[in-house]
């Protein structure tokens, strides 16, 4: 049995409650096969810097903002390299946040490329025009 495979049963046997023996069928073997080829690839140290996985996000378009509100609250998903996750600012907590694995590793390359994105979450800037009361520039004598 190879690690992918002992990996696999190792996982399986966990997750799953009852006593299941051998694999179900070929789907079966396949799907827990890649849930242990996930598991070993994000358990294997990088020589990614924590920057160069942020931009990679973002230059892969896998992050996406969902809403940011005038508040500060930003919401947001990410296709992570083994996973789905959300994450975002709460500005009640003034805290980031993300639901990755990434143990003690804080922030992760997920918030790190929000954060790139979105920068600290603040009030919309005043606009100097926003005493002329919605005019044009053409409005105003010359």
């Amino acid at each position: 049995m190879n690690q992918k495979e002992r990996v696999a049963t190792a996982i399986r046997t966990r997750l799953l409650p009852e006593d299941h023996g051998p694999w179900d069928d070929e789907d079966d073997r396949s799907f827990w096969l890649e849930t242990a080829a996930a598991a070993i690839e994000a358990s294997k140290p990088s020589s990614e810097s924590l920057e160069d996985k942020a931009v990679a996000v973002l230059a892969e378009g896998r992050l996406r903002v969902r809403m940011m509100r005038p508040d500060g609250l930003v919401v947001a998903h990410v296709t992570g390299r083994t996973g789905e996750y959300d994450l975002g600012y709460d500005p009640a907590r003034r805290e980031w946040r993300c639901t990755c694995p990434v143990p003690g590793r804080r922030p992760c390359s997920h918030l790190l490329a929000l954060r790139l994105v979105v920068d600290e979450p603040r009030a919309p800037a005043r606009r100097d025009d926003d005493d002329d009361e919605g005019r044009t520039d053409a409005s105003h004598p010359g």
